[in-house]
């Protein structure tokens, strides 16, 4: 989602500012491959982060249920 609406941004400031679009394609697929990079990275991280909290939480069930 992130890399869609950059596109369409980029796409706008060109059509707005008379930027050569082909000119600065290197620039523009930079700007795209951060705006999907970041998001995702970022989602993947709170992803595991999750992970490793259930797993603890699961941990400490089972210990409590575990006969001492």
């Amino acid at each position: 989602m992130f890399a869609f609406s950059a596109v369409l941004i980029i796409i706008l400031f060109t059509t707005f500012t008379g930027i050569d679009r082909e000119k600065s394609a290197l620039a523009e697929g930079i700007i795209v491959l951060v705006s999907f990079g970041l998001p995702f990275w970022y989602v993947r991280n709170l992803r595991q982060k999750h992970i490793d909290a259930v797993a603890q939480e699961l941990s400490k069930i089972e210990e409590a249920k575990s006969p001492r």
